[in-house]
């Protein structure tokens, strides 16, 4: 004969207005990964139902307060993740004194001519004093202020001197 199993007994299955309240927890969050957060609070409420905490006296406060707080702790740990992540913008430091991005990393080992030609006509173009200017923002990591200091040069000649060698990568397709 086959047994019905009750809400009250199993304790495993899970209600219509509990899973109203774990949707409604994840609507009160503001992400744009609300479906995994709604599936980390269902998997929540299923924790929590096959082994309730002794003593509750009002499961339906308890399950509001107990969701409210993992829906907190999911974001402060996704916003953890998302820092750890590495940016391709962001230099993290190699072996030796120079800084790597991500993007340097992942370049392709093969040469790329035309990246070489393209950049041997934007060298072409550049006049004497920019292409020393190129090499000192290189240097200093585009710190303006620093190259302003070495070359002895304003600082807004530096920036001008920046935007115009940007306007002839833009050109050239970099």
């Amino acid at each position: 004969m086959h047994q019905r199993k009750s809400t009250k007994s199993s304790g495993e299955e899970i209600e219509s207005w509990e899973l109203a309240l774990v949707s409604t927890t994840a609507r009160r969050i503001r992400t744009t990964e609300r479906d995994e957060l709604e599936a980390d609070l269902a998997q929540h409420l299923l924790r929590l139902k096959r082994r309730p905490p002794k003593g509750i006296r009002d499961w339906k406060a308890f399950l509001t307060t107990a969701l409210r707080n993992k829906a907190a702790n999911w974001i402060r740990n996704q916003q953890t993740r998302e820092e750890r992540l590495a940016r391709l913008h962001e230099p993290s430091q190699g072996d030796s004194e120079r800084t790597f991005t991500l993007e340097d990393v992942l370049i392709s080992p093969e040469p790329d001519h035309d990246r070489r030609l393209a950049l041997a006509r934007v060298l072409e173009e550049l006049d004497t004093e920019l292409k020393i200017m190129w090499e000192l923002l290189l240097e200093e990591k585009g710190n303006q202020a620093k190259v302003a200091r070495r070359s002895g040069k304003h600082r807004n000649t530096v920036r001008l001197w920046a935007l115009r060698i940007k306007q002839v990568l833009k050109r050239h397709g970099f």
